[in-house]
């Protein structure tokens, strides 16, 4: 693993205040590690179920995606819902955009 040696030498000196994010500051003084942890953060999506509406072409995107599909079907097996095969189905006749069928 790599060490984060600009941000050990801040730390060292006294240079980031209590109430800042280590990351953040790291970041600022091109520790590349830090700059890495904190894209990862930024590319994040948290659902929180309030506004889950929002999500839901999110979610019908990587279902179209072979590759995430199936990182969903891994995770439902290993959830054990029974479920073993998700679909992306738009329906144009009942008013319906979209819907997912699970078998």
């Amino acid at each position: 693993p790599k060490k984060m040696l600009k941000g050990a030498a801040l730390v060292k000196q006294g240079l980031i205040r209590n109430n800042a994010l280590f990351l953040s500051v790291a970041s600022q003084f091109n520790e590349e590690s830090a700059s890495t942890v904190l894209s990862w953060f930024q590319e994040l999506n948290f659902i929180s179920g309030l506004n889950e509406m929002e999500y839901r072409n999110n979610t019908f995107s990587k279902i179209r995606n072979s590759e995430y599909k199936n990182r969903v079907l891994e995770l439902l097996k290993v959830a054990d819902l029974g479920i073993k095969d998700i679909n992306y189905i738009e329906d144009r006749y009942e008013g319906h955009s979209d819907e997912i069928k699970s078998r």
